[in-house]
């Protein structure tokens, strides 16, 4: 998965557009040997900054875009696709953007407790490591988790 993370979500005609992206692979670990081409499109689809054959794999990389004073209102879009996989992330572009929206951190920190049911409780002691998969969905508004534990017995993960 790559997450593509503007400074913030509004922009003003000549400002900087300045964005990170980060690949992560299934284990939620820097993605090894991804390449990516990274573009950004304009209200009309039209690719206004193109950057190929960007290696992923060495963490955080960040991007920036000057807006021209002319740049067109709307809906841009920062578009990464590695391989067959795209992922997109909008920002807005208006002449009075940034007036009365604050700017989104960058990073945020979310704790989350893993509580099991009764038949989990049998199998996994809290403390001890199991093996298994978790999931995060994040917007602005809320973050979801999905952990999946790994049954040795029937190889199937269970929610």
């Amino acid at each position: 998965d790559v997450i593509i993370r503007p400074a913030k979500h509004a922009y003003k005609p000549g400002e900087i557009v300045s964005f990170w992206v980060l690949a992560l692979d299934h284990d939620l670990q820097i993605a090894n040997e991804a390449i990516a081409t990274i573009s950004i499109k304009d209200p009309a689809g039209t690719k206004v900054a193109l950057w190929y054959q960007v290696p992923l794999d060495e963490g955080i990389k960040a991007f920036s875009l000057p807006l021209s004073e002319y740049a067109r209102v709307g809906r841009w879009l920062m578009h990464v696709e590695v391989e067959s996989a795209e992922f997109t992330a909008p920002i807005e572009v208006s002449p009075g953007a940034g007036t009365d929206l604050p700017d989104v951190s960058a990073a945020e920190e979310h704790y989350v407790e893993l509580r099991f049911g009764r038949e989990m409780r049998r199998r996994y002691k809290p403390g001890l490591p199991f093996v298994g998969k978790v999931e995060a969905m994040s917007t602005e508004k809320s973050v979801r988790v999905r952990v999946k534990v790994y049954d040795n017995s029937t190889s199937i993960y269970s929610q």
